[in-house]
């Protein structure tokens, strides 16, 4: 069964608006911000003696946006007399697909109660079957008890039991007159449910059309609208309809649409599409696909661009280019880099045929990103590089700003943080004059990372950044504020700090569709779940972002290192192919803060299994590839080289902990590690101290 013809984000909460009205239908009809919208819902519902059972049917055909409504509502009307009903089917749902978070989340409250619809049982069909003329046996070995088939085959009411559900539907059909037929297949290709009035002005039919319809029993009334009974009977009608007159109903519909003033672009795109009129779907996909993005239904707002672009063969170059660029901007939230990094190099193609320097600066500027995404250092930072060129003698404004926000990020991930902080505060300059908060955010957070990595005062700029990004709907920005604010936590082992960050920022990210800064979380949720002994824990975690549907190779650069380190601390041969992808990410990246960790997470195998001299080679190409400014992942280093037996010694600083294993002091340092919450270290630091003493004694 494939999802409804035209998934309209939040249409569940439009639905219930209108049927609500007050602060809620207002805001609606204002256009408002998704977040006011939840709100307002929240506080319609839980008023006394308001509506208190809330049913939203066929979850699994929800946009996005409609799953974070479900996430918002779980968590927030635990303390409300609401009942909140959703119904959806639980077959053939993808591992990747969204609804499965959605269940697992409302499923943590306690206040969840899950009812499975088992089949019917053969007995169960037999007393539904009574009175008609199909045989019970017959009729539970063709459905399987499934409920659906069971209900849609009796409402066919047919003398013997149809070979499909699909001949029991169009049999039905065929006994209607002409007037109504047409309001039926304009029904049908509407979608499940239809406003009267739209049916009427679209098909022309009599009055009395739309009850012989509801007599008929295909369709039934709900509220002002009408509704098939099941989607697999619309889908009867709907491919019932030759091509050409599908075409020209859509073609009908898409008109009475836009003359009665209908805002549903979503809707108004696909009607374009099945109409195939091209400047209708270029006028109205583009705009569905921008409040699919700003209500953070990002899938949709792919949808929408890549349906556009389908019909964008005869348009101009500066349209196409557009279409492509906010594309990627939408591919690079959800993981897709390699998808992203094209459509940016479609659109690069565009500017430079339009002589466009200021958007082909900015477009290579995107490029820069996905390419860091894929791992393709050297490629990224030339990007970003060439991005300044282009823009630097244009006059300045957010282009530019972001231009130089963009090469600062490339600066501080190849441990060239003095550069990342003077080109942050460049791109901040810039962007206050511009007014570009987004800018000021991002910046902020690059120069807060590589001010923390050089020991100092950090935690300020990393705040700031969030909060300005919260402050203006920033969605990207928050993502990577919370990103960053955390790692870095995690990094100085304050990980107590740093929770509050998870929780917020992982819920931030899930609620506006953000897998790329999503998944990021997680990844960094890993780490600190093996250094905090929690190893059952942090595998898992590693697989379920593994086994997503092809995670970038810097998205799965960090679970791939933890979970070839982990498997090998229990001895799984498995655990080299986990490394050895992560060697192969890492080494594209040309990045210290990729290379390092997994140079060491190779060392400490080969140093298990003793094999000495690979594991000293490890130790000393992480040596090679430091980041010596960074006293955290330095230190590992020069614990790795003393730890093999390498005759390198450390030339930068370190921090406390390792500094006292580098000195020798066992004890101390394992007092330290036991502090900070860190139980491997510790044990590492006693067994060398207990190993050193027994050596001595020899």
């Amino acid at each position: 069964m494939r999802r409804p013809v035209h998934p309209r984000p939040l249409g569940p909460l439009y639905d219930l608006a209108g049927q609500l009205g007050g602060e809620l239908l207002d805001l609606c009809e204002r256009g408002a911000d998704r977040d006011d919208l939840f709100r307002a819902l929240l506080r319609q519902v839980s008023e006394p003696g308001a509506l208190n059972v809330v049913v939203v049917e066929d979850v699994h055909w929800a946009d996005e946006a409609t799953m974070d409504l479900l996430r918002f509502a779980g968590r927030r009307l635990r303390g409300a007399p609401v009942l909140l009903v959703l119904t959806y089917r639980d077959d053939a749902q993808a591992a990747d697909d969204p609804l499965r978070v959605v269940l697992g989340e409302l499923a943590r409250h306690r206040t969840t109660r899950r009812i499975a619809l088992a089949p019917l049982s053969a007995g169960a069909v037999r007393e539904l079957a009574r009175g008609s003329d199909l045989e019970a046996a017959a009729l539970y070995r063709l459905t399987g008890g499934n409920p659906f088939y069971v209900t849609e085959v009796l409402q066919a009411g047919m003398a013997e039991v149809p070979a499909s559900a699909r001949d029991a539907v169009l049999a039905r059909a065929a006994g209607l007159s002409s007037g109504a037929r047409q309001l039926l297949e304009v029904a049908a290709l509407t979608g499940a449910r239809v406003e009267a009035a739209l049916l009427e002005a679209t098909a022309g039919g009599p009055p009395q059309a739309v009850d012989e319809l509801l007599a008929c029993g295909l369709l039934a009334a709900d509220g002002g609208r009408l509704r098939f009974r099941h989607e697999i009977a619309r889908l009867a009608v709907e491919q019932a309809i030759p091509a050409r007159r599908r075409a020209a109903i859509h073609g009908q519909i898409l008109t009475v649409l836009g003359t009665s003033g209908s805002r549903d672009e979503a809707q108004l795109a696909f009607h374009a599409e099945e109409a195939d009129d091209v400047a209708a779907v270029l006028r109205y996909a583009p705009a569905a696909a921008r409040r699919a993005a700003r209500l953070a239904s990002h899938r949709e707002a792919v949808a929408q661009l890549e349906r556009a672009l389908r019909f964008a063969a005869g348009a101009d170059a500066v349209t196409v280019a557009g279409l492509y660029d906010e594309l990627a901007a939408e591919l690079t939230l959800l993981d897709r880099a390699e998808q992203a990094a094209e459509a940016c190099r479609h659109a690069l193609e565009r500017w430079r045929a339009a002589g466009d320097r200021l958007r082909e600066g900015d477009t290579t500027r995107r490029l820069s990103c996905s390419l860091w995404h894929l791992c393709h250092s050297e490629e990224a930072q030339a990007a970003a590089e060439a991005a300044v060129t282009l823009l630097e003698p244009l006059a300045p404004g957010v282009e530019l700003a972001q231009a130089y926000a963009e090469l600062a990020a490339r600066s501080m991930v190849l441990g060239h943080h003095e550069e990342a902080i003077e080109n942050a505060r460049r791109a901040q300059s810039i962007a206050e004059r511009a007014g570009a908060p987004a800018v000021i955010s991002d910046a902020l957070n690059t120069e807060g990372v590589s001010a923390a990595i050089l020991g100092r005062e950090w935690t300020g700029l990393l705040d700031r950044a969030l909060r300005i990004a919260l402050a203006e709907g920033l969605q990207a920005e928050a993502g990577r504020a919370y990103c960053n604010y955390y790692a870095m936590f995690c990094t100085q082992r304050r990980f107590a700090e740093g929770e509050p960050l998870y929780v917020d920022g992982v819920a931030y990210c899930d609620d506006h569709d953000i897998a790329t800064y999503g998944t990021f979380l997680r990844s960094e949720r890993t780490g600190m779940l093996e250094k905090t002994g929690r190893w059952d824990q942090a595998l898992a975690l590693c697989r379920e972002i593994l086994d997503r549907a092809a995670p970038a190779p810097i998205t799965r650069l960090c679970p791939s290192t933890r979970a070839g380190t982990l498997l090998a601390r229990r001895g799984e041969a498995t655990a080299w192919a986990y490394l050895d992808q992560a060697m192969a990410d890492a080494e594209g990246t040309g990045e210290p803060q990729s290379i390092v960790p997994v140079r060491l997470a190779r060392a400490e195998p080969c140093w298990l299994e003793g094999r000495a001299a690979d594991a000293v080679s490890e130790a000393e190409w992480a040596d090679e590839a430091a980041d010596t400014d960074d006293a955290w992942l330095y230190g590992s280093v020069a614990t790795w080289l003393r730890r093999t037996g390498s005759t390198r010694r450390p030339g930068g600083q370190l921090a406390e902990p390792y500094q006292h294993q580098v000195n020798g002091h066992w004890e101390k340092a394992a007092q330290l590690w036991t502090d900070l919450g860190c139980p491997y270290e510790a044990a590492l630091a006693r067994w060398t101290r207990r190993r050193k003493a027994r050596c001595g004694k020899r």
